[in-house]
């Protein structure tokens, strides 16, 4: 017993414990090392396929893993991500999180690109029934199209949130069928026109119909250009034409936010008649908060007020695109 008090005590000694914190370091970095690295590298065949964000991906996590009570850690530790989620509106805040999620989860090798993409054999003939829905929050992110499928987030959170907080506000089912509706027409349209991946359309559509809405709202572009809202779809299609070709996705969108703007919003507007309505069984799945009301009828006589702070692609005063 007096030799077991000893050892406490010798363990105990301030020699012992700064060495213990001198060691923690070097044990601790060959004991993460191997876990850190591994993630990023998973889906990397070889050297050659090792990019600069899979280099600094690694890196971060080698930091943050090596010293977990660090100031690096504790500035993550301390972002409320329970109150930014919870910030969102419920149909925009499942959206965003599996727009997000599963493209990641697909670039780190735990999803397989074969068996999310949209294609019309698949679906009729193999009977791949969940194709429609995977392809819509899926997107194959590589270093051609990482910015991209970010610009796509961004433009998601911003103007869907932005949508069901001031034209849906309350009226969060509603909102869900808007995106019902958007998704039905958009897988029809894609597998006629062989286009595999539904984000982009389905975002694009978003966005003109928040334009629609806040049609007056002038917005900025780069270079300092500034124009109505109501232009802001085609400024985007045209610019991703010259830029990487096509173009496509977006006029897709465009058609497609058109139609549901059309005959849910501008036709119950002037003619006071509802051609669409939200099915009952959402209402009861999302209950519209007090102050809402059940239909299709938003108010579409006057600009919004257009989604705050923002990003700088692209940039400048006014309403900046992506601003949340």
């Amino acid at each position: 017993m007096n030799q077991f008090i000893g050892l406490l005590k010798v363990l105990k000694s301030p020699t012992i414990q700064s060495f213990c914190k001198i060691a923690y370091v070097p044990i601790r970095f060959i004991t993460i090392a191997k876990k850190s690295i591994a993630l990023p590298l998973y889906t990397c065949s070889s050297l050659h396929d090792v990019s600069f964000s899979t280099i600094l991906l690694t890196v971060f996590l080698f930091v943050t893993e090596l010293f977990p009570y660090s100031k690096i850690s504790n500035i993550f530790l301390q972002m409320d991500l329970e109150s930014f989620l919870l910030g969102i509106p419920v149909v925009t805040r499942y959206w965003f999180l599996a727009s997000t999620i599963v493209p990641l989860l697909g670039r780190f090798g735990f999803i397989q690109m074969q068996w999310m993409y949209l294609e019309w054999d698949l679906v009729v003939s193999k009977f791949h029934i969940w194709r429609p829905l995977t392809s819509a929050i899926y997107y194959p992110i590589t270093p051609q199209t990482g910015f991209h499928w970010l610009m796509m987030c961004y433009f998601l959170y911003n103007y869907s949130k932005a949508l069901e907080r001031e034209t849906y506000r309350g009226r969060s089912a509603d909102y869900l069928f808007m995106l019902i509706f958007n998704w039905f027409f958009c897988v029809g349209i894609c597998m006629a026109m062989g286009i595999y991946f539904l984000l982009e359309p389905m975002v694009m559509s978003v966005l003109y119909v928040w334009c629609q809405v806040n049609k007056d709202t002038i917005v900025s572009f780069w270079f300092g250009m500034r124009f109505p809202a109501r232009y802001l779809p085609w400024v985007l299609w045209g610019f991703n034409a010259v830029l990487r070709g096509g173009g496509t996705n977006e006029l897709v969108g465009i058609i497609v936010g058109h139609a549901y703007f059309f005959v849910a919003l501008k036709y119950p507007d002037e003619y006071g008649v509802d051609l669409i309505s939200t099915p009952e069984f959402l209402h009861r799945l999302i209950p519209d908060e007090d102050g809402g009301i059940h239909g299709q009828d938003g108010d579409i006589r006057g600009p919004r007020q257009q989604p705050r702070g923002g990003h700088h692609w692209p940039g400048g005063a006014g309403a900046r695109l992506g601003g949340n």
